[in-house]
């Protein structure tokens, strides 16, 4: 139960941080926050939330960048890709398709007035 608050906890830390935080957040920073040797919180994290912890900082994200495609549309998408911390456009475009279904362009699309 320890470990699953812990997890829970890890989380609620993940979500909570802004972007610029998050756009530069590894596993081995969550390990020093929450004083965790790196190999211990990955292999904790996977057994309790059941997906890495990269997994979950880049789901984390994408749902960020989801955020500020539908509302910054003087932003391009390669500079949310930046902003949120994935450098290859390619990559969050691929990541976008991969959890919505449709890139990055055609999303911002359906949102535009």
């Amino acid at each position: 139960m320890k470990k699953e608050r812990l997890c829970r906890r890890i989380c609620n830390y993940i979500l909570s941080l802004k972007i610029k935080s998050l756009a530069n957040l590894t596993r081995d920073a969550i390990a020093d926050e929450f004083d965790i040797p790196p190999s211990s919180l990955s292999t904790m994290f996977k057994q309790k939330i059941g997906i890495k912890i990269g997994e979950y900082i880049n789901s984390t994200r994408i749902n960020k960048a989801e955020n500020l495609i539908k509302n910054r549309p003087d932003l391009t998408i390669e500079n949310i890709s930046k902003i949120v911390g994935i450098e290859k456009t390619q990559v969050f475009r691929n990541k976008f398709k991969e959890k919505f279904g449709i890139n990055p362009g055609e999303y911002r699309k359906l949102y535009q007035k």
